[in-house]
């Protein structure tokens, strides 16, 4: 409800006061369509007000989100593999489903849905969550011992946020301390393990799930998902700099600086010299990217007009 159809590009009215929107303002004010952060609190406050009154529609999710979940639920059970040999360790869905089993450093987590007789501990459910039930609680047992830990799930297996997990050993029930040590082993987490990652679509999603591992779990990035971040705050930076020389709608793609770094070999595309890549800014000779058709006189986002470049150089080029 808060974000609009298109992304204002400056000088159309806030929704809250009816000032111009800045061509600067943060994106998240330039997708509700707000000129400040006071303008984008009063929307927030206007919206929650407007779902607490009796009989208001929710607006549908985008599509995207769920056909994403259709297909998580679809899927049927995998053992996901921990290999450190591979670019990213650490193979994942987007959250463990009934029948799933991860394997992180040699520990197995295996996952079901809390039944009345699994380890005699139905009632576990509601010493987990006040408004959770055995079919919204999934038993996360740690393969080969009588370790397990109970999580809170939505309809669709997705851990909540809104409650931690407990654990237990046999018949024994134990609260758990977020990011804690399993009990007296300190070799032993289940903690919550978060990673971002893109899908083929080029959404961004995380995969969140609690695991039992010898190493403590992390929130981590995959290298597709660093990609993209480095893609959007080069695309961001260049979309600045053409609203602020009065292009409206210039062609910006997602093109990650660090791929065209590669594809030019490091080699400046301006002097034609080789780029130290160990060299960081704000040194004159650290890599930038450089717009071969300036962006002052129209020139696009786009990896056809990108290339390597010395900082130092590119400054030098100026808006030629």
């Amino acid at each position: 409800m808060l974000k609009q159809p298109t992304r204002a590009k400056g000088g159309e009215p806030c929704v809250k006061c009816g000032n111009p929107i800045p061509a600067k303002a943060h994106w998240k004010q330039r997708d509700r369509h707000v000129c400040s952060p006071r303008c984008n609190a009063n929307l927030r406050r206007s919206i929650s007000r407007t779902l607490d009154r009796p009989g208001t529609v929710i607006p549908a999710p985008r599509p995207e989100k769920v056909q994403a979940r259709a297909e998580e639920s679809a899927r049927g059970p995998q053992f996901f593999r921990t290999n450190m040999d591979a670019e990213f360790p650490y193979e994942h869905g987007r959250w463990p489903k009934p029948g799933d089993a991860v394997e992180r450093h040699g520990l197995i987590t295996s996952y079901a849905l809390l039944e009345p007789e699994h380890h005699g501990h139905a009632a576990a459910a509601g010493y987990l969550t006040g408004m959770a039930s055995p079919d919204t609680v999934m038993v996360a047992d740690l393969i080969g011992t009588d370790m397990w830990g109970l999580v809170a799930v939505g309809p669709d297996y997705r851990p909540s946020m809104l409650t931690l997990p407990v654990i237990g050993v046999g018949a024994d029930l134990f609260e758990l301390p977020h990011r804690t040590a399993f009990l007296d082993d300190p070799e032993t987490w289940f903690a919550r393990e978060l990673i971002s990652d893109v899908d083929e679509h080029g959404n961004d999603y995380r995969w969140e799930a609690y695991v039992f591992s010898p190493v403590q779990p992390q929130s981590l990035w995959t290298p597709a998902r660093h990609s993209l971040s480095r893609a959007a705050r080069a695309r961001s930076a260049y979309l600045a700099r053409a609203r602020a020389a009065g292009h409206i709608d210039p062609q910006a793609d997602y093109v990650d600086p660090q791929a065209v770094y590669e594809a030019c070999d490091w080699m400046c595309g301006i002097c034609g010299t080789e780029i130290d890549k160990t060299l960081q800014h704000p040194d004159p000779w650290s890599v930038t990217l450089d717009h071969i058709q300036a962006v002052t006189v129209d020139g696009g986002h786009t990896a056809e007009n990108l290339q390597a470049a010395h900082w130092w150089c590119n400054v030098i080029k100026g808006n030629s």
